[in-house]
Order: structure tokens, then sequence, then C-alpha cells
């Protein structure tokens, strides 16, 4: 809420911000809203399915949540959200990779500095390295149009990823490898 004015006699009038969801956070079992800025929406889920709304997530948070209204001050979060904010975008491609969430547990290299930043996780298990966050400036980042370019081009050689271990969208030929199933001896 932006403003409330009261105009006499008998009316009042409010000035409100919209905010678009952009994304879940998961953080300890529990679900929180976040628009493509980092904001908290109100809310505390223990369910995706309870809010209605069809959004990728964040996971792996260690930050606790902030009060609604305010920026979740964790740039897991913040990068996090800005590829959801692609992601959805970009609605169709997504959909047909079946990612469900964004891994942002290694942002500024807090595993391994060789790692992606962050990696898309699909329905099917399987991880797609995006590489660092939407706006890093290094000159051998590819853009975000770059790399959704990449995933439409191997789901249109491949036609899923639902067998694939890995898809990797850093480089300007992505690169994937097929998973290989052991059953065992027999």
């Amino acid at each position: 809420m932006k403003s409330v004015v009261r105009d006499f006699p008998n009316r009042i009038r409010a000035e409100v911000k919209l905010r678009d969801p952009a994304a879940f956070v998961l953080r300890d079992g529990k679900f929180y809203v976040v628009d493509g800025e980092g904001i908290r929406l109100p809310g505390e889920y223990s369910s995706t399915g309870e809010t209605g709304l069809n959004l990728l997530m964040v996971v792996y948070v260690r930050s606790a949540p902030p009060a609604a209204g305010k920026v979740w001050d964790d740039p897991a979060v913040a990068e996090g959200t800005k590829v959801a904010r692609v992601l959805k975008a970009h609605w169709d491609v997504a959909k047909a990779a079946r990612i469900v969430a964004i891994d942002t547990s290694n942002i500024g290299g807090r595993r391994t500095p060789r790692e992606s930043e962050i990696t898309l996780i699909t329905a099917d298990r399987t991880l797609i390295y995006w590489g660092r966050g939407v706006d890093f400036p290094g000159a051998t980042e590819l853009s975000a149009e770059r790399k959704i370019e990449n995933l439409k081009a191997v789901l249109k050689q491949e036609g899923t990823l639902a067998d694939k271990e890995y898809v990797d969208l850093r480089f300007p030929n992505p690169v994937f490898r097929d998973r290989k199933y052991y059953l065992g001896s027999l």
C-alpha cells in the first residue's frame, strides 16, 4: 500500500503497487513467494498448491525470510528470481524442458568456483548448468537470451531432456550427456 487518502465526505482513495510473483523460495520446508526484484510477498505456505500459482522454485536458500514487503537480502534469492523472470518470459521453453527448480547454492562460488553458480533442475532430475547470474558482466559469460537459444536447440535436436544427466548452456555450443542406467548384476 503506497497511500490512503480520505476524500470528504464519505470516500477513501488508496494507491497500491501490485507486484508480479516470479518464484517460490523454499526454506525450511516452507514456501514463500517473491517478485522479480526479490521482494517477499505476503504469506507462508506448506505447499505450492496452496497459492494457485505456477512458479519455479528457488531451492537451497540459507537465509531467513524477511518480513512481507521487504527485499530478501540474499544473493542466492536475488539471482534465482532474475533467472525465474527470464524463464517466465520463455515459459514455453521452460515447460518443454520440464524445469521445476533453480539451485543457487553455489552463487559466488560458495561450494566451488569451478562449478556452475546456477543450476536448473527438471522434473526428470536432469541438471541444466546455467552458469553465472543474469547480469554478470564477464566477457566469457553468454547472455540469458543466448542460453535460452541453446536450450531450445538441445530440445529441438533431442526432443526431451528426460534421458539426459546434464545439459550445459554455458558455452556457444551446448554440451549434454546421456544418463547412464546401471541395472547392476542380474
